[in-house]
């Protein structure tokens, strides 16, 4: 029965969150509109984190429970940011490098094969 009544009470957080969400939401949409200067691609992504927040919200409650330790969950999904991070700061590395190799240093057919830095020397 306590387990029944666990699931009940997180089955009425997350529909409030979810009606919270809504009314927020909705309240973006009028603030919005008011305003002819708006981006349009700001409101899409700030309404997909509000309803990505409460779908967050809802699969955690859920899983606690559901019994899953959170503490464990959010340990491991800490690593895993930690080590995406490095990874991404050594993609960002390659990739900054390769750009300036493709800018600077590579000959180009339409500067006669010269590399750019070749080219502003000889024509400067």
């Amino acid at each position: 029965m306590n387990k029944y009544l666990q699931g009940l009470k997180a089955a009425l957080v997350i529909l409030a969150a979810y009606a919270g969400m809504r009314i927020m939401v909705r309240g973006i949409d009028r603030h919005f509109k008011v305003r002819d200067h708006s981006d349009d691609a700001a409101i899409r992504t700030y309404k997909r984190v509000c309803r990505y927040s409460v779908l967050t919200i809802g699969v955690l409650i859920a899983l606690h429970v559901a019994g899953v330790k959170l503490t464990s969950l959010f340990t491991t999904s800490g690593l895993v940011a930690v080590a995406l991070g490095f990874a991404l700061k050594e993609v960002q590395e390659i990739t900054d490098n390769w750009v300036i190799e493709y800018n600077e240093e590579r000959p180009h057919e339409s500067l006669g094969n010269l590399a750019p830095k070749e080219y502003l020397t000889e024509n400067a």
